[in-house]
C-alpha cells in the first residue's frame, strides 16, 4: 500500500498479516510533501516504480535501501 501524502509504503504479509512500514528517504524533493498514488514491480528485486501524486513524476523506489530516485522512464 502506499500513501499518496506522505513517501511512505506498507508491506502487508499474506502468510502472517504482519505489516511492515518502508519510509523513504527522497532523492530530490524532499521540500515538498507528497506521496505516491501509482506502483508497478520494477526491474530488480526488491525495487518498484512509482509515479508521485499529484505531480506525476516517476521514481524508483528500492525497499532494501528505503531510498526514492526520479528517473525518467523509456518510451518504447
Amino acid at each position: 500500500m502506499s500513501s499518496n501524502a506522505q513517501p511512505r509504503l506498507w508491506r502487508v504479509s499474506p502468510a502472517r498479516f504482519e505489516v511492515e512500514v518502508f519510509d523513504l528517504a527522497l532523492a530530490g524533493d524532499d521540500d515538498k510533501d507528497f506521496g505516491f498514488g501509482y506502483l508497478a514491480w520494477g526491474p530488480g528485486e526488491g525495487t518498484l516504480q512509482a509515479v508521485s501524486s499529484p505531480m506525476g513524476e516517476a521514481w524508483r523506489l528500492d525497499l532494501a535501501t528505503a531510498t526514492a530516485v526520479k528517473f525518467a522512464p523509456s518510451v518504447r
